[in-house]
This record gives structure tokens, sequence and C-alpha cells, in this order.
């Protein structure tokens, strides 16, 4: 059945696709929620979130909005999640002092310093802050994505005679190599000081002795690299979930180099397109109202008490998806448009 179903999407016309990003698929229209995108493109002008979508037709209802808020909140917590590891193996690598071969391996005593200070800078706000925060506006501009009656032009697809069935169906996002250029003007620099302390690292035969291993952030290091990686790991999966957050930490694995992608001419006329365009995600993040403010800190009692804030705001923005409303029908509209109001503002997003 679930087959038929897929197969029937082929035989479905231009119009008819509109909102049925493959990015997005388990948010297509549902006739019983409000909370998942529109059927067919509407003209909007109360969207809160991704503002810029307002005055066209798009495929956002402002029920999806809860939907969005706290894929954003996951983000924010992968990414602060990145920081408190990387604290964390600094203090484990503290603890190697108190091995008796802290005190046998006089020589590497000033290699073990060197690394414990690479760590202190990596931790600086002033260093990681900057690319977290364009990493927010890349996550903010793949979430309103989903608003995008346009999609299918803004996507690479595999050759003819594939299913489009799911996000598998995508090979990568048409963006722009200019907000690539923009991630990396504002990541260089956690990338020189993650290189750095990678090598001080494997240089120091005391700090490899360390019970935690090394946060992955090899990704920062080169240009090409970290566009890759915000392509895989945000661009392809923007509305990720609670249980893919522990992958975020390993290095991503992605097969859609393998593929074949279709020619620009099958393409456009396999799917009835007129012309191909790239989706400026930088510049759909940053006119989104998200909050993509980076507010880091120098203590890992602060990054912790971050850290727990972002989980805070996911339980109470899931809390407020998972329980239903009671009362009439006016009360239950009631209901969800404060519950709305209560997440986006916790946020920072509201109006």
């Amino acid at each position: 059945m679930a087959t038929a179903v897929k197969l029937g999407l082929l035989g479905l016309g231009a119009a008819d696709k509109q909102c049925r990003n493959l990015l997005f698929e388990q948010h297509w229209f549902n006739a019983d929620s409000s909370r998942s995108l529109r059927e067919f493109p509407e003209v909007t002008s109360d969207l809160r979130l991704c503002v810029a979508f307002n005055g066209q037709k798009n495929c956002c209802q402002t029920g999806l909005e809860h939907e969005q808020a706290l894929h954003f909140a996951y983000w924010r917590q992968i990414l602060l999640g990145k920081i408190v590891r990387v604290r964390q193996a600094k203090m484990a690598t503290l603890e190697v002092k108190d091995d008796p071969a802290f005190q046998e391996r006089e020589t590497d005593r000033d290699q073990f310093f060197s690394a414990v200070q690479k760590y202190k800078e990596v931790l600086e706000p002033s260093v990681h802050g900057r690319c977290f925060s364009a990493l927010l506006v890349y996550a903010a501009g793949m979430i309103c994505f989903s608003c995008d009656a346009q999609w299918r032009q803004s996507v690479h697809r595999p050759e003819t005679g594939a299913v489009p069935s799911s996000s598998a169906s995508v090979l990568r996002v048409r963006i722009p190599a200019g907000d690539c250029v923009e991630l990396w003007a504002e990541c260089s620099a956690l990338g020189q000081k993650s290189r750095a302390l990678r090598e001080a690292i494997l240089d120091s035969r005391l700090a490899m002795r360390s019970r935690l291993p090394v946060e992955y952030l090899e990704m920062f290091e080169d240009q090409q690299a970290l566009c890759d990686w915000a392509h895989d790991v945000i661009a392809m999966h923007p509305f990720t979930s609670p249980n893919e957050v522990e992958k975020e930490a390993t290095p991503p694995v992605s097969m859609r180099r393998l593929q074949t992608e279709t020619t620009l001419h099958e393409s456009l006329e396999r799917d009835n397109l007129s012309f191909i365009r790239e989706y400026d995600v930088m510049n759909q993040g940053r006119a989104s109202r998200f909050d993509t403010s980076w507010k880091g800190s120098h203590s890992a009692h602060s990054g912790s008490r971050g850290l727990s804030v972002a989980m805070a705001i996911c339980a109470i923005c899931w809390a407020i998806w998972q329980a239903p409303v009671a009362g009439e029908k006016e009360s239950r509209g009631h209901g969800m448009a404060t519950g709305t109001d209560t997440c986006l503002r916790l946020l920072g997003i509201g109006a």
C-alpha cells in the first residue's frame, strides 16, 4: 500500500508537488494537523519565523512554526553540545596531571600544557562564537526552505527513474558558492585553533592519555570540508531530531558523491521546470526571525547551564506539541496559539 502511494506521486502534476519538499516528507500536508505543510501554496501575511515568505505563495502554515522552532532549538543544542564536550575533554586532560606518568615524563610536560592552552583557545567565545552564529543562520535558512514552493528548482535529484520517496532522493541542495565563502570567513579562526589543538594533542603523549576522546572539529579546518559538512549534516537534514544528535559528533558519511546526477536538460524536462536556481540559505537565515546570536561563556558552569536551558526549551516545545488542549474548538485554538507564543518567546523569536 505504501509503495503504491509513493509510486502514485510520480503521476502528480507540478502544482501538486509544490508543497511536497522531499527534505520535509514527515511534515507533508495532514488534514488532521495544523502543524504540517500546506496542501497547496497560499499567500500569507502571518508567518512569524520565516517572514521573508510573507506576501508570496508559500507552503508554511503558522502551526508549523512549532516544529520549526523546536528543530532550530535542537541545532543550537547540537552546537552547544560540541563546546560542552570540548570543555569536558579539557578537564579530562588536566586529570592526567594526577597520573604517575606525568611525573615520569618531564620532557613532555611543555607539550602537555601547550595542548591545554589550545583547548582554552578553542573554548574562547571570540573564537567559536562567530562561527556558531553563522551555522545557526545556515540552519535557520534551511528550516525556512520548508516554506519554499519552488523548492524543486533548488535541488539536484537522482537520475531519471528513481522514485521520490524520501530525502535520499535529493542528492544535494543548490546553494550559492558565496554562502560557502561566508561560512568560511566566520569559521576560519575556529578552524585554525581546532587544527592547532588536534596537532598539539597528537604531539603530547601525556595529553593522549586523557580518558575522553577528542571532540571531532576537523570540519572547521578547511573551507571545502566545512561546506560539505554543513550541507550534508544541516542542509540535507534541516528537521533533525534528538535521536540523531549523537551521530552529529562523528564525521558525516555521505554517499551523494557516488550517485549519478541528472543532466541539467534531464532535470528541467523531467520535473517540468523552466529554470534552475540556487537557494541562498544564508540570506534566508538572516531574513528570518530566529535568534541566531551566539552567547558564549568562558566557564564550564555557564556552558553547562546554556546546554540545560536549550534542552529545557526543547522539552517545553515538545510538551506543547504533545499535549492535547481540552475544551471546545474555540478554546483549543486559543490554547494552541498561546502555546506557540510561549515557545517562540522563550526562544527569543516571538512577536
